[in-house]
C-alpha cells in the first residue's frame, strides 16, 4: 500500500514538471496522459506553487487527446481571468507608485512581481503577490513621504509595511535584502549602493494595457544576485517554492554572459555560491538548461535537497508541516520554531546561519526603537 502511494506521487510529481516544461517549450506533450482524478491533483499541486498561470499556458500547449476535463480547464480559465485582472490592477498601482514618489522628487524601482513578470513570455500569467517598491531615500525620509501616501504600519529593517491600497499590499523598500551576518551585510548594502542607479533608471514597458505608464524594475545582472539572495532568505526561513526557480529560469534566459559571470563573482563573495549552484542542478534537471547559460557548476548534493524543500513546502513553505503554529504563537515560540528549522542549513551555510538569531535579537530592539512595544504583539518578525 504504501509503495503504491510512493509510485502515484512520484508519478504526479513527473507529470507536473513535464507541465512545466511544456509551458517553457520544452517538450510539445505529456509522456503520461493523467485521468480526471490526477488532473485536480495537478491543478492543487499548481496552486500550491504558484504556477496557475504559467501551468495553465502549458495546458493550452496540450494535444487535444491530453487536456483535462471540460469543468476543470473551465475552473482553471475563469481562475487565470481573474488573476489576470488582479495582475493588471497591480501593474497600474506599481505606475501610480512611481509617478506619486517621481512628484515627490524620488527614484524608484518595482522588485520582484509585476516587475519580474517582465521577463515572462506572457507577463500577465506569472502569479503575484504584493507590490515591493526600492525608493531612493534613507528610512526616516521614506516614512514621511510614505505616510503622505498611505499610513505606515510597521517599519522593519528593509522596508515599510503599509496599509493596503484599493486592496493591494505594498511594501515600501528602503533597501532590497540582507544578510544576518553584519559583516557580509555591509557588502551586500555597499553593492545595492554601487548599482543602484542603474536599476532605478531601467524602465519597464507598458506590457499589461499599451498605455504610456511605466514602473522601473532592476537589469538581468542585478536580479540574478538579488533574487538569489531572496531565494537563500527565504530556503532558511520558511520554505521556497518552484515560482522563485521559475523566476530565475527566465532572468538567466534574459541575461549576458558577462552578467552571469558578474552575479558568480558578487554571490561567492557573500559567501551564497553554493546555493547559487543548487539552483544551477536545479535548472538543469527540472529545465534542461544549456551549460553555458549556468554561471556555475551544479551542485548536486544541495540541489536535490532544495528540490525537496520546494516540493514538501510549496511556495514560501506554505504546506511545510515545519511551519504550522498556532495562531496566538507569541514572538519566543515563533524564534525556537524558526530556529528549528534554520539549524538544518548551519553546517552548509556557516558564515550566515549561525547570526540568524542574534540578527533576530537585533532587529526586535530596531522595530521596538522605530514602532514601540505594539510591536511585540505584532505577528511579523522581519
Amino acid at each position: 500500500m504504501e509503495k503504491a502511494s510512493s509510485t502515484k506521487a512520484n508519478l504526479i510529481r513527473i507529470t507536473f514538471i513535464e507541465l512545466l516544461q511544456l509551458s517553457l517549450g520544452l517538450i510539445d506533450r505529456l509522456s503520461v496522459t493523467p485521468d480526471a482524478q490526477q488532473w485536480e491533483i495537478l491543478f492543487r499541486q499548481a496552486k500550491r506553487q504558484s504556477l496557475l498561470g504559467v501551468c495553465f499556458d502549458g495546458v493550452c500547449k496540450l494535444p487535444q487527446e491530453q487536456i483535462p476535463p471540460r469543468e476543470l480547464r473551465h475552473k482553471w480559465f475563469v481562475t487565470i481571468n481573474k488573476m489576470q485582472a488582479q495582475n493588471k490592477m497591480m501593474c497600474s498601482m506599481a505606475a501610480r507608485l512611481t509617478r506619486e514618489f517621481n512628484s515627490k522628487g524620488v527614484r524608484s524601482c518595482v522588485l520582484k512581481g509585476v516587475g519580474m513578470a517582465s521577463y515572462y513570455p506572457s507577463p500577465l500569467l506569472r502569479q503575484n503577490g504584493d507590490i515591493d517598491i526600492w525608493i531612493d531615500c534613507d528610512r526616516k525620509t521614506a516614512v514621511r513621504l510614505t505616510s503622505e501616501i498611505t499610513p505606515v504600519q510597521q517599519v522593519v529593517y528593509h522596508h515599510l509595511i503599509v496599509e493596503p491600497i484599493e486592496d493591494i499590499e505594498v511594501e515600501v523598500h528602503t533597501t532590497p535584502s540582507w544578510l544576518c551576518n553584519p559583516f557580509l551585510n555591509k557588502e551586500v548594502q555597499k553593492w545595492f549602493a554601487q548599482t543602484k542607479d542603474a536599476q532605478m533608471g531601467c524602465r519597464v514597458e507598458n506590457y499589461w494595457d499599451g498605455g504610456e505608464e511605466y514602473f522601473n524594475h532592476p537589469e538581468p545582472g542585478f536580479d540574478l544576485v538579488y533574487a538569489m539572495l531572496h531565494i537563500f532568505r527565504h530556503l532558511c526561513d520558511e520554505g521556497v517554492g518552484l515560482r522563485h526557480i521559475v523566476d530565475y529560469y527566465f532572468i538567466l534566459k534574459a541575461s549576458s554572459k558577462q552578467d552571469r559571470e558578474q552575479a558568480a563573482k558578487m554571490l561567492e563573495q557573500f559567501q551564497l555560491g553554493r546555493i547559487l549552484g543548487a539552483v544551477c542542478h536545479v535548472m538543469k534537471a527540472l529545465f534542461l538548461m544549456d551549460d553555458e547559460l549556468l554561471p556555475v557548476k551544479p551542485d548536486a548534493s544541495l540541489g536535490e535537497k532544495l528540490m525537496r524543500e520546494m516540493w514538501r513546502g510549496g511556495n514560501f513553505g506554505i504546506s511545510d508541516p515545519r511551519n504550522r503554529h498556532s495562531q496566538n504563537e507569541n514572538i519566543l515560540g515563533r524564534f525556537i520554531r524558526k530556529q528549528k528549522r534554520q539549524l538544518d542549513f548551519a553546517r552548509t551555510f556557516p558564515k550566515e546561519v549561525p547570526w540568524i538569531g542574534p540578527w533576530r535579537a537585533w532587529h526586535l530592539a530596531m522595530r521596538i526603537k522605530w514602532n514601540g512595544l505594539k510591536v511585540l504583539l505584532m505577528k511579523t518578525d522581519e
